[in-house]
């Protein structure tokens, strides 16, 4: 019956004309999940405006309405050059396209700039001035509620937003709106899932949080680092909550294997494709890996970064670790389907392999550019500085290097159970809550270890992550 099955699943797969994402076919229909790196990009670009001073001109929006999409879009193009294909209300960007219903005067729109991202003419205190200290906040709404900016009316994104609500970029098949925060939150411990290795338990046992990724997103940064410090922080963080998310589908994929149901997902798409959705994103979609162009905003992105840096790029155009990454995905998604599970188990390890070079590297990178003893990095003359009164470019390296450090410590501390106890990174802003813990290493490895934690018998998550667990929604 098994086989039947699995042969039934790609002869359906087959049939279907899917996505191909940077030379992987999806088997199943993950467009929506890959939007999640538009979210990303919203987040990065307010992170961006740490420092911003940006003014409108307020009696153009009280007389035309609202300025809506993108930042600092200039406000100057017609309806006729708009390459867009929708039709905005007065005032509203989008792509770089200020619209004006017909009639109306174009000649005050030329010239003005958009200053914050879905404030109405109900707020014009946010519209028209847009102060730098909003930064944080705007990336968090994004982080927290999705892009896309709000619903002007009830039901625009034809799903069933309500006025002002976050539009969404990322829409689940329920109409919920995928989050990164839903990443950053979801109680690993709860889920049924088949795990090689639980690797988000063994993260939420290093941080002795459930919630480590979010923590580390939303903390207050401000008595500590600079704003260009913190707005990296919070960017470089939500690669943690990304990253594991990757990992987790992938194990989930080969649990829905062993339960003979591998469309058991949001819109009955394979996890297995929703991990390379979610490891891409929707910016880097190709027929071919060579013919990838946009590089993206996700963990694609962040390996092609490392590869242009450390020369480790492939032949075919890539680095080398999103090329190996794509090997591994193709061979996992096909032993999933044919119902190999047990097969496709190391395949979820080699990923990760893969998946945790652009973060080393990263750290490497960044430590070396925020040693005051190098001649080629950031922070010469800085050595006696903290991250409040350092230059910024030294404050930005250290900023970065505590966040992909931070994304890997847990792995390192696996790695031996004679080690001496693992040390604190010295960077200049690790506070209390995000200092490893200088405690007995808990270190579950085998399918064994797993089901004992399963039973009950052997704890390796935190109280919190089983105290949160009616929080939770899928991702």
């Amino acid at each position: 019956m098994q086989v039947l099955i699995a042969l039934a699943l790609v002869g359906r797969a087959l049939a279907q004309s899917w996505q191909t994402i940077a030379g992987y076919r999806t088997a199943s229909d993950v467009e929506q999940h890959a939007l999640i790196d538009l979210d990303m990009e919203e987040l990065v670009h307010f992170v961006g405006n740490h420092d911003a001073e940006v003014t409108c001109d307020k009696s153009y929006m009280e007389d035309k309405g609202f300025c809506y999409y993108g930042g600092q879009g200039t406000c100057n193009t017609d309806e006729a050059s708009c390459s867009t294909p929708y039709w905005y209300p007065p005032g509203f960007l989008n792509e770089g396209c200020c619209l004006c219903e017909a009639g109306c005067d174009k000649s005050k729109e030329t010239g003005t700039k958009c200053a914050n991202f879905y404030f109405d003419s109900r707020d014009l205190a946010k519209i028209c001035k847009y102060p730098a200290e909003t930064w944080r906040a705007d990336a968090l709404s994004v982080y927290e509620n999705g892009g896309n900016g709000l619903c002007l009316y009830d039901n625009e994104n034809g799903i069933g937003c309500a006025m002002g609500d976050a539009k969404g970029n990322s829409v689940l098949s329920s109409g919920a709106i995928r989050t990164l925060k839903g990443f950053a939150t979801k109680d690993y411990a709860s889920e049924t899932v088949y795990y090689t290795l639980p690797w988000p338990l063994i993260y939420a046992a290093y941080w002795d949080d459930s919630e480590w990724a979010d923590t580390f997103i939303t903390k207050d940064y401000s008595a500590i680092v600079k704003n260009v410090g913190w707005a990296l922080l919070i960017e470089k963080g939500a690669y943690q909550a990304v990253w594991m998310t990757v990992l987790h589908e992938l194990e989930d994929a080969v649990g829905d294997c062993y339960r003979g149901n591998i469309t058991a997902n949001d819109g009955q798409a394979h996890a297995w494709d929703e991990a390379w959705a979610f490891y891409t994103g929707s910016q880097v979609a190709a027929t071919a890996i060579g013919a990838v162009t946009e590089r993206g905003m996700l963990i694609w992105a962040l390996a092609e970064k490392c590869g242009d840096d450390f020369l480790t790029v492939d032949s075919t155009g890539p680095a080398t670790a999103n090329v190996k990454a794509l090997a591994q995905f193709i061979k996992g998604r096909d032993l999933i389907i044919e119902g190999k599970c047990a097969d496709a188990e190391p395949v979820v390890e080699e990923i990760r392999k893969q998946m945790t070079i652009p973060l080393v590297q990263s750290v490497l990178k960044y430590a070396y550019k925020a040693d005051p003893a190098s001649a080629n990095g950031d922070c010469t003359g800085d050595a006696a500085n903290t991250a409040m009164t350092a230059s910024d470019a030294c404050v930005k390296s250290w900023a970065e290097a505590w966040a992909f450090a931070a994304a890997v410590l847990p792995q390192i501390d696996q790695c031996s159970m004679t080690a001496p106890p693992r040390a604190e990174p010295r960077f200049p802003f690790t506070s209390r809550g995000f200092t490893p813990r200088l405690s007995r290493r808990r270190r579950p490895r085998s399918k064994r270890t797993w089901t004992l934690q399963r039973q009950g018998r052997l704890r390796t998550a935190s109280r919190r992550s089983r105290r949160r667990s009616s929080r939770r929604t899928r991702a």
